[in-house]
């Protein structure tokens, strides 16, 4: 089986990137993993390894205005069996990022592929972000449907 992990990855200093080399090298013991990883600045950090079952590869740079375009590349690259996405609210850039998310999860969809998507950070609904009812009203929405949409795309049809 073949597996590509979406997610950002060491020496990048976040909770989400040390779970996830953690996750993916004891998954590496079972099965082959591509991980599609986050760029840094340094270039020692762009090459690609391969350690076990494990390959590395690092395209998409967070933030950059296309990483869901370069993510899904080395997704499509990778022709895998399974597609595991890590998502959290800021882990790929900002909010037209958070925005474009779901469809990313859409297009990977259509491969007819298992999707998993690991929702990190979830945030509870009628959390408070200000003190403008009117803001948190309008976020609170937006964050329920993004979640709903991610939701609903690795479910089989």
């Amino acid at each position: 089986m073949r597996i590509c992990a979406i997610t950002t990855w060491p020496p990048y200093r976040e909770g989400i990137a040390i779970y996830s080399a953690k996750l993916y090298t004891q998954i590496a013991n079972y099965a082959q993993v591509i991980v599609v990883a986050n760029r840094l600045n340094s270039k020692k950090d762009l090459d690609e390894f391969k350690q076990q079952n494990l390959e590395l590869w690092r395209f998409w740079r967070k933030g950059h205005p296309f990483c869901l375009i370069q993510i899904l590349n080395g997704a499509v690259k990778s022709r895998a069996d399974i597609f595991h996405l890590q998502f959290g609210w800021f882990l790929y850039g900002g909010p037209l990022t958070i925005c474009f998310f779901p469809f990313l999860a859409f297009l990977l969809r259509l491969s007819q592929r298992p999707i998993i998507i690991t929702l990190h950070s979830v945030i509870r609904r009628n959390a408070e972000f200000s003190d403008n009812k009117l803001f948190n009203y309008v976020i609170d929405k937006g964050i329920l449907a993004i979640t709903k949409l991610l939701v609903a795309f690795p479910l089989k049809q």
